[in-house]
């Protein structure tokens, strides 16, 4: 069984590593392994106490086999509303259907 975090990162990190590590079901020392450096590295990672540079970051996606955006906080650039809709779209279909055939619709409108 996985040990617990060692410790909760700080309230303005932008980064997940630590709950995309935990999803990976990976240790520090497993992602640490990985990356060739230290558990003590990957916890400052987690917590904000180290940057990282934006190749250590493609590096740590990599490990952890996720794209980089879901890295960082809202790196997806959308805000909350309009990542709540595309879940909501994502989770039904018939919704999904309707908005695919308006925008569709509007697009050849255009045309």
């Amino acid at each position: 069984m996985p040990r617990k975090p060692y410790s909760k990162p700080s309230a303005d990190t932008h980064l997940l590593i630590r709950e995309e590590r935990v999803k990976a079901g990976l240790t520090q020392e497993q992602l640490a392994e990985a990356l060739n450096t230290t558990p003590v590295t990957i916890g400052r990672y987690e917590t904000g106490e180290r940057g990282v540079t934006v190749e250590k970051l493609l590096e740590i996606a990599q490990a952890l086999d996720v794209p980089p955006c879901r890295l960082i906080r809202d790196g997806d650039g959308l805000s909350a509303e309009e990542r709540e809709l595309i879940g909501h779209l994502r989770s039904n279909p018939k919704h999904r259907r309707v908005v695919h055939s308006t925008l569709q619709g509007l697009k050849d409108s255009e045309s």
